[in-house]
C-alpha cells in the first residue's frame, strides 16, 4: 500500500505517465533535481539528465546537437524572460524525429475566472488582464496564453505541434483533452477543481465546463496545457486521458482513448495489473445477470474496449429532464430496474434488502444511453452484501452532484420520495461515503484536499463575506472610528460623498512620501499604526483599485472589520437601526428607529411585489407577514420592472402604490424595487432582512426553493403564508374590461 507522501509525490505525474516514451531513446528532463517529474523517470528506470531552465545555455547546447530523443519542460518557461530563445536551443539538441512535451499554465485557464490566484504572482486576476500593472513578471514568471504560445514556438521553428487541455492542473493532471475532442460526457460529476488558492475562489468551476463546452471556449480556456511538439517526427494519436493516480497503486489507473476508435485501460503501477484481469471478470458476471456491457478484450497487460460514441446517461438523462419531466422519471425508474438486474438480491438478518454482489459504479454516470437501453463500462469495484438502497441513492445523488439547475426543474426530494429513501438516508449516505473514502483515499489525502480544494459551502460563504465587505459596507461602523486605506482618487470621491456622514478619523498609505502629511485636514499615517490599536474599536475602508493586496496586508496585521469602497456605487448611508419609510408623498421622509426584537420568530422581514390595484390578497399577506416579524420592509416593483415582466404597465404608477403601501399599518419601510435589481438576493443584499415572506402559490416552484437554499446559506429565509387566492390585480383587470 502506498503511503501519503507516495500518493501526493505521484499526482502530477499523470501530466506525462501515460505517454508512450521509448525506453532506448535519452530523455532531457529541463527542471529541478530530484523534484517531481525528476522522480517520475527515476521511478521508471528511463535514461535520463536533468538540467535547470537557467543552465540551458548556446554553448550547452552546441556541446549536444541532435542528442535527445525527448525533452520534456513542465511549467519552465514561464519563468524566464527568453522563452523563445530557449525554445531554439531545444529544437538544437533534439533528434529530428524526437518529441519535445512543454507543460504550460494557461494565463486565461477557467480557474482564474473563478478567483484562484496566479501561480506566480500571488493575486488575482493578473494574467487574465495580462499583467497589467505587474512589472517584475519577467523575473518572477507569468502564465501564457495559447495564442502567444503559438507564436513563440513558431518564431522558435517548431512548425508541427499538438495542444493538449489539462484540467485541473499540471499538478494534478487528472484530464487531459487532444485540441478540439470534445468529451461526451459530464464533467461537472467528473473533475475535481484543484486550485493555489481555494480561499479565493468565489465561483464554483464545475458548473462551467458544459457552458464552455457549448461556447467553443473549452480548450482556450482550459487551466493548462500539454504541448506536443516535433521537427519531423509524428505527434500522438491520443484524444482523451483520465488517470486515477491518487489511488492505491493495486487501483490506479489511465484510460486512453485514441483516434483510432479504441479505449485503453492500463495499470499504472505493475501492482495494478491484476485489477484488469478482475474487471473481465465483473463484466462477464454482468452480462450473465442480463446487463449490457461495453465489449471488453485483453491485449497484453492492457484492457482494450471500443470509443462509444453514444452519448453518456448522465447527459442524456438531464437533457430529458430539461425536455420532458415525466419521461425523465420514466427513464430514472428504468435505471434503477435495469441495475436491480445486476445480482440476485437478498434479505438479511434485519430485513434489509442487499445485492450479493453489488456493482459500485453502475450508475449513469458510469453507462451510455444507446438504442433505448442502458450499457455499462468501466466496473472497477465490486462489493459484497452491498444495500440496494445505497445503490438508488448513488444513481440520484450522482445525478444531481454539481447541477443546480437540475435541482431547480426537478427538486431532489421528489425522487427520494418516489424510491423511498427518505426515512433511512442518513444510513445510506453514510455507507456510501464509508466506501467511496475507501477509495478515495480520504484518510491519506484529506489534507492535501483541504489545501488545494474547495467546496459549494465555502464558496457560498466566501461570497457572503464579499458582499458583506463590498455591499454593506457601513455594517457595524456605529461606535467605531474610520481610517481610509488610501489617499488617491477612490478616497477623495468617498470623503466628498460620505465625509459627513461619517467622520474620518486618519488615512492610511503605505508610501512614505505620504505619510506625516494631510488630505483634507487629515493625517496621513502608516498602516502600522494599526497594530497598536484595540481591536473592535475602529474599522478601515480601503479606497483603492488593487483591493486584494491591501486585504492581505490586513489580514496579516489580524484586521478583519473592513469594507471595500466601490467608486461607481452608491451606498445607503443610513444604519439598519435608522430605517427609513414612506408615509405620505415621495419624499415626505420620517425617521423612526427599527424596534427591539419581541418574541416574534424574525427581526427584519421583507416581502416584494407590485401591489397593483391594491385589495384583499395583498392586505392579508403583510398581515400575515407583520404577525411572524418585528419590521416588515416592503419592496414595490418599478413601471419598468413590471413591464419587462409582463409586456404591460400597470394601472397605478409606482409612487402613489408605494403611498398606498406605506398606509397600511402592518408595514414600516416602503422602498422601490429598480428594474436592474428586484430580485430576491438583490433585496437581500440591500436590506439583509432575516425571512422573506411570498404567498404560498410559490411553495412548491423549483426556482422559489432554489431562492429559498440560497438565502440559507447567508442566514436568512423564506417563509410561505396563505392569502387571499381568489383576489388578484389580474382578476380586477378582468371585470373592468367586462
Amino acid at each position: 500500500m502506498s503511503g501519503t507522501e507516495d500518493l501526493i509525490k505521484t499526482l502530477p505525474w499523470g501530466l506525462i505517465g501515460w505517454y508512450d516514451f521509448d525506453p532506448d531513446e535519452r530523455i532531457l528532463y529541463v527542471g529541478g533535481k530530484g523534484d517531481l517529474y525528476e522522480g517520475f523517470f527515476a521511478e521508471k528506470g528511463y535514461t535520463h539528465d536533468v538540467l535547470g531552465i537557467d543552465e540551458l545555455s548556446g554553448k550547452w547546447a552546441a556541446e549536444h546537437p541532435g542528442y535527445y530523443g525527448y525533452v520534456i519542460c513542465i511549467a519552465c518557461l514561464e519563468k524566464t524572460d527568453e522563452p523563445v530563445d530557449k525554445l531554439i536551443l531545444l529544437n538544437r539538441i533534439m533528434k529530428a524525429d524526437g518529441h519535445l512535451l512543454l507543460g504550460m499554465n494557461n494565463r486565461l485557464g477557467i480557474r482564474y475566472f473563478c478567483g484562484d490566484t496566479d501561480p506566480y504572482t500571488g493575486h488575482a486576476y493578473d494574467g487574465i488582464e495580462g499583467y497589467y500593472g505587474c512589472p517584475d513578471v519577467a523575473t518572477a514568471g507569468r502564465c501564457y496564453d495559447k495564442a502567444e504560445i503559438v507564436r513563440m514556438l513558431d518564431d522558435a521553428g517548431w512548425k508541427q505541434t499538438r495542444f493538449y487541455s489539462v484540467f485541473p492542473g499540471l499538478g494534478d493532471a487528472s484530464f487531459i483533452f487532444a485540441d478540439g475532442f470534445i468529451p461526451n460526457e459530464d464533467l461537472s460529476n467528473r473533475v475535481f477543481p484543484t486550485y493555489n488558492d481555494p480561499g479565493s475562489v468565489l465561483i464554483k468551476e464545475g458548473s462551467l465546463y458544459t457552458d464552455l463546452i457549448e461556447e467553443g471556449l473549452f480548450h482556450g480556456m482550459a487551466n493548462a496545457f500539454l504541448v506536443e511538439c516535433t521537427i519531423d517526427g509524428e505527434t500522438s494519436d491520443v484524444l482523451q486521458v483520465t488517470s486515477s493516480l491518487d489511488r492505491d497503486r493495486e487501483d490506479a489507473l489511465y484510460t486512453v482513448i485514441r483516434s483510432d476508435d479504441t479505449v485503453e485501460k492500463r495499470a499504472v503501477w505493475p501492482e495494478g495489473r491484476d485489477k484488469l484481469v478482475r474487471m473481465l471478470g465483473y463484466a462477464e458476471d454482468l452480462k450473465a445477470h442480463g446487463i449490457r456491457m461495453v465489449d471488453a478484450r485483453p491485449d497484453g497487460s492492457v484492457y482494450v474496449m471500443p470509443f462509444i460514441k453514444d452519448r453518456v446517461a448522465q447527459v442524456y438523462l438531464k437533457e430529458l429532464l430539461h425536455r420532458d419531466k415525466e419521461r425523465f422519471l420514466d427513464e430514472m425508474d428504468k435505471f434503477r430496474e435495469t441495475v436491480h438486474k445486476s445480482s440476485e438480491i437478498v434479505n438479511m438478518a434485519d430485513g434489509t434488502e442487499v445485492y450479493k454482489k453489488g456493482y459500485f459504479d453502475l450508475v449513469p454516470l458510469n453507462s451510455f444511453a444507446a438504442d433505448g437501453e442502458y450499457v455499462f463500462f468501466d466496473q472497477e469495484f465490486c462489493i459484497e452484501n452491498l444495500p440496494v438502497k445505497v445503490m438508488e441513492w448513488r444513481q440520484v445523488a450522482s445525478f444531481y452532484f454539481g447541477d443546480p439547475a437540475a435541482e431547480r426543474i426537478l427538486p431532489m426530494e421528489v425522487l427520494l420520495e418516489r424510491y423511498g429513501l427518505k426515512d433511512e438516508l442518513p444510513r445510506w449516505k453514510k455507507i456510501e461515503w464509508e466506501i467511496l473514502g475507501s477509495i478515495l483515499k480520504d484518510d491519506k489525502l484529506k489534507e492535501y484536499r483541504a489545501r488545494y480544494r474547495t467546496n459549494e459551502n465555502a464558496i457560498q460563504s466566501r461570497r457572503a463575506a464579499t458582499d458583506r465587505h463590498c455591499m454593506n459596507i457601513f455594517s457595524g461602523i456605529e461606535g467605531k472610528k474610520l481610517y481610509l486605506f488610501g489617499s488617491g482618487k477612490y478616497a477623495d470621491r468617498f470623503l466628498e460623498l460620505y465625509g459627513d456622514d461619517f467622520p474620518v478619523y486618519g488615512i492610511l498609505d503605505n508610501d512614505g512620501s505620504r505619510q506625516g502629511t494631510k488630505k483634507r485636514e487629515i493625517m496621513i499615517y502608516s498602516p502600522e499604526i494599526l497594530k497598536d490599536m484595540k481591536s473592535g474599536s475602529f474599522k478601515v475602508m480601503i479606497c483603492m483599485r488593487d483591493h486584494r493586496a491591501v486585504e492581505g496586508q490586513l489580514k496579516d496585521m489580524g484586521v478583519t472589520d473592513y469594507s471595500i469602497y466601490d467608486p461607481t456605487r452608491y451606498y445607503e448611508t443610513r444604519p439598519r437601526t435608522s430605517i427609513r419609510i414612506v408615509k405620505t408623498a415621495p419624499g415626505d421622509d420620517e425617521e423612526t428607529s427599527a424596534p427591539e426584537s419581541s418574541d416574534k420568530h424574525y427581526h427584519i422581514g421583507y416581502c416584494a411585489g407590485a401591489f397593483d390595484m391594491f385589495h384583499i390578497g395583498h392586505l392579508n399577506l403583510l398581515r400575515r407577514a407583520k404577525e411572524r416579524c418585528d419590521y416588515l420592509i416592503v419592496g414595490v416593483m418599478s413601471d419598468e420592472r413590471m413591464y419587462n415582466l409582463k409586456k404591460k404597465y400597470p394601472v397605478i404608477p409606482c409612487n402613489e402604490r408605494m403611498q398606498v403601501v406605506a398606509g397600511c399599518r402592518y408595514v414600516d419601510r416602503v422602498e422601490e424595487l429598480p428594474a436592474d435589481r428586484a430580485g430576491i438576493m438583490d433585496a437581500w443584499n440591500m436590506f439583509h432582512y432575516d425571512c422573506m415572506f411570498s404567498g404560498d402559490d410559490h411553495a412548491d416552484n423549483p426556482g422559489w426553493l432554489a431562492e429559498r437554499e440560497r438565502l440559507r446559506a447567508v442566514g436568512s429565509d423564506i417563509v410561505f403564508v396563505s392569502y387571499t387566492k381568489e383576489q388578484s390585480s389580474s382578476a380586477i383587470r378582468d371585470k373592468m374590461k367586462n
